[in-house]
């Protein structure tokens, strides 16, 4: 009974001029409810995916900015070639230059003075190191760059090969180099130990034919820091079993008082400041020591070797 006259209750809403059919002021309040709360959700999304683009924008930047290891990958049975088609010669030029990025002391870039020292030093072959590839020049390593400005006198004979140690902004930015016009086969690349996060090294195993016998080298830039003797170390003990003739070089941040190369000392050895090489097996002769504070604030060593004569 009650439920029939409560039906026949009329209505007080009437509907609203204006508006297509009969809408009464109830409808039109919960559409707009319905509208704030579309707009609400709106918001909240918006201010979400702007919260998570300037969170991954952070943690991109962080990211990016951390020194991280890397390293060429290699295979010892498929070794990288530079210069294959280039003919047995019967001597060989072997430099070691640390090139300080190609900046000299007063922090100019100038490749082609440093270009110019192994010009006139008549390299064969040169292990460079303190090698950049900066982003912001198109990631071109900094051995391509001299490979490119000495063969404008070599008629192209020079290859090159960055040999990274460090990534950053999620590529290889800093590591060493090799540069040849001879046939060099790098072998193995083998990181060295780093306790501190940074400053990370390597030895490198490179084959060069000279003429019936094959010429080895090992290669390195070693850390100044708290990891310095231990590399050291493991370093000397690969460059104890490796065969003769073999070569060590490059930039062993040691002078000639490191108790650690005191028995090197014995033998033929050529070195100035921190920069090494040290020939065992083959007949060598110093040929170059060139300082140029313009191009770098290490020098340029650089020795003749030749097959020892049965």
């Amino acid at each position: 009974m009650n439920s029939i006259l409560i039906d026949k209750i009329p209505t007080t809403e009437k509907p609203i001029p204006g508006f297509a059919g009969e809408v009464t002021s109830t409808a039109l309040a919960k559409h707009q409810e319905t509208r704030t709360t579309v707009k609400s959700r709106y918001k909240w999304i918006i201010r979400c995916l702007t919260y998570f683009a300037c969170g991954s924008c952070l943690l991109t930047f962080y990211l990016g900015n951390q020194i991280q290891p890397t390293q060429l990958v290699n295979n010892a049975n498929d070794p990288i070639v530079l210069a294959a088609r280039a003919s047995l010669p019967q001597k060989i030029r072997i430099g070691t230059f640390n090139v300080h990025a190609l900046r000299g002391r007063d922090g100019v870039s100038r490749p082609e003075l440093v270009a110019q020292m192994l010009q006139a030093a008549k390299c064969d072959l040169v292990f460079v190191q303190e090698i950049r590839c900066p982003w912001i020049e198109g990631n071109v390593p900094q051995t391509q760059q001299l490979a490119e400005l000495l063969n404008e006198n070599y008629a192209g004979e020079f290859e090159s090969q960055f040999l990274p140690t460090e990534q950053m902004w999620f590529h290889p930015y800093f590591g060493s180099g090799l540069l040849s016009r001879i046939k060099a086969s790098i072998k193995n690349i083998t990181p060295l130990p780093n306790t501190r996060g940074k400053g990370y090294r390597q030895m490198i195993e490179i084959d060069v034919p000279i003429q019936e016998q094959t010429l080895h080298l090992l290669c390195t830039h070693l850390d100044t820091n708290q990891d310095h003797d231990v590399q050291l170390k493991l370093l000397l003990e690969k460059f104890d079993s490796m065969p003769e003739p073999k070569i060590l070089l490059g930039d062993l941040n040691s002078t000639q008082t490191d108790p650690l190369l005191k028995s090197l000392l014995q033998e033929t050895h050529y070195t100035m400041k921190r920069d090494w090489i040290i020939p065992r097996g083959i007949n060598s002769s110093q040929t170059t020591i060139e300082e140029n504070d313009l191009a770098s604030d290490h020098p340029l060593l650089v020795v003749e070797a030749s097959a020892l004569e049965d």
